[in-house]
């Protein structure tokens, strides 16, 4: 499939300090895509750059394969949901929906604006004010604001954070079928992992303003390029003091006996055990340094035991 947003070699200097660097992506049409880091990556930065709210120092963004440099960002068929909502607090649901379709100047914008509200799912609530609606119904209407506007792409600037956990797998879900429904292009940005893994057709993982790494939720988690993308991810045993062979615990097995089995094996003793719900987490102790391990039960702290792993489950990094 095409893509319909390109960054080449994009980067963002300002005196003192370099938040973007030579970034290279391809947004494919339709595609739910995600950028994820840590805070001060450059993520919000690169967003600013293709919504138009700043302008690269250096490379290009193209948009259905047009150049976007010096289209203010009132004239880019780009939308954004910032993580605040920015919602008018004097307008009602269906006022905050069609302030945007009013400014374009449509007439007859009840029918539009019905169906975006249909859409999140707030149809009834159309004469409530912001003040009257919960988190996750705001955020829904500051989507229905931007999607009746039918933009190329929508950012989405972080717009779950702002939820309490509970409701933010709530929304999280909604907002992955209100993707696939309509088929426009996400470019979701975000700091939380568990977000980017489960939503996302592609992440593109950032660092100190770079890209370390674009591929697929499984790629990016099993095969990781570097041993930054390897433990933003999530846990792993490093197996030496370099970083350059890793696993994670969930490929790690602990037993009191051997399992000979041709696994790579370490003897160690247990230091403690954590209940996670779905399993235990146990943390013993080894030769080669700290290894937790998944286990369907407990085992009791200075417990003498085996820790192992297969080597198609070793991450391994050059220096």
């Amino acid at each position: 499939m095409a893509a319909i947003l390109e960054l080449r070699g994009v980067s963002r200097h300002y005196p003192g300090h370099r938040a973007v660097h030579n970034v290279s992506l391809e947004v494919e049409s339709g595609a739910f895509y995600s950028i994820l880091g840590p805070s001060g990556c450059g993520k919000t930065t690169t967003l600013r750059l293709i919504a138009g709210f700043d302008e690269p120092t250096s490379g290009d963004i193209l948009l259905d394969g047009k150049p976007l440099q010096n289209v203010p960002a009132f004239e880019r068929p780009v939308n954004t949901v910032f993580q605040r909502y920015a919602l008018f607090p004097h307008l009602t649901v269906e006022g905050n929906v069609e302030f945007g379709l009013r400014r374009r100047g449509v007439r007859d914008c009840k029918t539009k604006v019905a169906e975006a509200l249909e859409m999140v799912h707030l149809t009834g609530k159309e004469k409530r004010m912001p003040s009257q609606l919960s988190g996750g119904e705001q955020q829904r209407v500051a989507l229905a604001r931007s999607l009746v506007l039918e933009p190329r792409v929508l950012l989405l600037d972080e717009p779950l954070s702002a939820l309490d956990p509970a409701l933010r797998k709530s929304v999280r879900a909604e907002l992955k079928a209100l993707q696939r429904r309509t088929g426009i292009t996400f470019v979701f940005i975000t700091h939380d992992q568990e977000e980017a893994l489960s939503l996302s057709d592609r992440i593109a993982v950032m660092n100190k303003g770079e890209v370390e790494q674009i591929g697929s939720p499984q790629d990016i988690y099993v095969r990781p390029a570097t041993p930054f993308v390897a433990t933003f991810l999530g846990d792993v045993n490093w197996i030496d003091d370099a970083s350059k062979l890793g696993v994670r615990p969930e490929a790690t097995r602990i037993g009191r006996e051997s399992p000979g089995n041709g696994a790579r094996i370490e003897s160690g003793q247990v230091r403690q055990s954590v209940f996670l719900g779905h399993c235990f987490h146990v943390e013993t102790e080894t030769s080669r340094g700290r290894i937790v391990a998944e286990a369907a039960q407990p085992f009791a702290a200075g417990e003498n035991v085996f820790v192992w792993w297969h080597a198609a489950d070793e991450m391994r990094f050059h220096a």
